[in-house]
Formats: structure tokens, C-alpha cells, sequence
């Protein structure tokens, strides 16, 4: 066999493996992706007294901050170098709380890390679960899972007045980046509705 010959294989089928993966991006062409939400219905009834703020959600280990992240097998997950979010998907997911939160009207202030308004309570949180699932691409699903924390900060000694994890699921239209990415937006909605939900059925009176 010629060199060229040679040369030209091994190209082609270092462009066809490039090609092939869940994501369906374009071979050596990388996309970005931005996760957004929107709240919608009336809001609740404000805790005057409350000012939260929002700080970066961490993301459990074996995730990556930017590549989107696809379940292949059994045992098998990949990240997609090709397919990323544009900024560390915490800071989006926080961000996205925080807006969230603040249209809901259910505080006195939700404000970032940094602001010259003192809070009262702060708030984190850790993904623990960010992937699609594509061992069958006929019939992809997008898995999120998020832990709260929130921490009254007014004492002298910070407690943890809530922890909890909530978890969502959605199909994939199709086995896609982009329906990955639209899949996890409907996910993280659900995830803020039935979080807002509970902080709602909080009694605030004792932490304030």
C-alpha cells in the first residue's frame, strides 16, 4: 500500500471517530451552550426580613464543568469536547436559582456573592447528577439531580436550616447535544419550581 494511500486511511478515520458521538456536533467544529429558564406564575408572599444570597454550585466529582457529559453503557460515561457550556455549568445553575428566586418575590433580596447588601442566608448547592443517558438513542434522557443547602448567616455561628436533594428527569427529542441541553433546562425548571415549593412551607420566624 502507498504512503499517501496510508495517510489518507488513517485521516479518514480519524475524522470519522471524531464524527461519531452522541452529541452530534459537526467533526472538529465545537458548540457552546447556555442553559436558561423562566419562571412563570404569580409570586409568593415576601419574607421582608430575608436577604439570600446565591453562591457557585459545586459539581460532584467524575462531572465536567463545561463538556456535556453522555452515559454510553452500563459502566461507561463520555465527555463531549465538542458540545460544552460556555461558562462552569455551577455558575450557570446558580445563576439561573438566583434569578429565579429574586422573580419570585418571596424575599426581601436574592443577591450574588460580593454584594454590598448584607444577607442573612446564603445558598449553595452541589449537582450530583448531570448526564444523558444514550445506551438507547431512540430514546434519550436528560438526569439532573440537585442537592440545597441553606444557611442562616445572621447568627454568630452559621446552622444549616435545609438540606435537600431534588432530582428530575426529561426525554431527549433527539440524541443530540442541543435536546440534551433543552432537556436539562426543563429539568432545572422543575428542580426550582418544587424547591421554591419548599421553601415556601418553611416556617422562617424561628431563623430570623
Amino acid at each position: 500500500m502507498k504512503k499517501n494511500t496510508i495517510i489518507t486511511l488513517v485521516l479518514f478515520l480519524v475524522l470519522f471517530v471524531m464524527g461519531c458521538n452522541p452529541g452530534g456536533s459537526p467533526a472538529g467544529q465545537r458548540q457552546y451552550f447556555l442553559m436558561e429558564v423562566r419562571r412563570e406564575g404569580q409570586t409568593s408572599k415576601p419574607q421582608e426580613n430575608v436577604v439570600l444570597m446565591v453562591r457557585p454550585f459545586s459539581l460532584a466529582p467524575g462531572y465536567h464543568a463545561k463538556e456535556l457529559t453522555y452515559r454510553t453503557s452500563d459502566l461507561q460515561y463520555e465527555s463531549d469536547y465538542y458540545n460544552q457550556f460556555i461558562i462552569d455549568v455551577g455558575q450557570q445553575v446558580a445563576e439561573q436559582t438566583r434569578v429565579w428566586l429574586s422573580q419570585s418575590g418571596y424575599f426581601a433580596h436574592v443577591v450574588p456573592p460580593g454584594s454590598t447588601i448584607n444577607a442573612t442566608h446564603m445558598l449553595e448547592g452541589n449537582i450530583t447528577r448531570l448526564y444523558g443517558d444514550f445506551r438507547d438513542e431512540s430514546n434519550g434522557q436528560a438526569f439532573m439531580r440537585i442537592t440545597f443547602y441553606l444557611i442562616d448567616i445572621i447568627k454568630r455561628k452559621p446552622s444549616i436550616i435545609l438540606s435537600e436533594s431534588f432530582e428530575e428527569q426529561a426525554p431527549t427529542a433527539e440524541a443530540t447535544a442541543e435536546s440534551l441541553v433543552e432537556a436539562y433546562q426543563h429539568c432545572l425548571q422543575q428542580i426550582l419550581a418544587r424547591f421554591e415549593k419548599r421553601l415556601v412551607q418553611m416556617s422562617w420566624a424561628t431563623s430570623i
